[in-house]
């Protein structure tokens, strides 16, 4: 049986109860239970294709018995997860920019090209943050920690495929 920890889970899953049901999960009244729960059998079974298989907006870390950190965020980017490699070789992470930035391992400074970004749209673009070093992990990715190395995957790609008989008029008025 594969050991999973479940270092830090943010999110809401909206497909608990076929989790539950296909995993042979009996469901608590505490829906942050049920979902690590899901989280730990849904590893177990499916390993790394875990993301594929969660319906809802989700970020989490899996400390697996390899000792590798399994790291996904949701399809659409709702749920926020960021991360830094430290100059001493430890992986800093967190929903929020503060869990990184407060931590004594983070020595603070100012990502001077994001903040150039920052100036002209509001906000710094892709993976950036305001803090140098410090990364958002993208919509539909998952990030694997092997203790030396960050490495980042797709698990989901967006794709639109617009029905080729419906009408440009028609995508209008729908939209409206």
């Amino acid at each position: 049986d594969v050991s999973v920890n479940i270092l830090l889970y943010e999110g809401s899953l909206r497909n608990r109860v076929p989790l539950c049901s296909e995993l042979g999960l009996a469901r608590s009244n505490d829906a942050r239970e049920t979902e690590l729960a899901i989280l730990s059998a849904g590893y177990r079974r499916w390993g790394k294709k875990l993301p594929c298989h969660l319906y809802g907006s989700f970020a989490f870390v899996i400390l697996d018995e390899d000792g590798q950190l399994f790291c996904a965020r949701d399809a659409f980017g709702v749920e926020t997860f960021y991360y830094c490699e430290t100059d001493n070789g430890v992986l800093l992470y967190g929903c929020d920019l503060r869990e990184i930035t407060k931590s004594p391992r983070y020595r603070k400074a100012l990502d001077r090209q994001a903040l150039q970004v920052y100036a002209l749209f509001g906000y710094p673009f892709g993976d950036r943050t305001l803090y140098a070093g410090i990364r958002k992990l993208p919509p539909g990715c998952m990030l694997i920690w092997n203790g030396t190395n960050v490495r980042i995957d797709h698990w989901h790609t967006l794709s639109f495929h617009p029905n080729p008989t419906v009408s440009e008029e028609a995508w209008a008025e729908e939209i409206d």
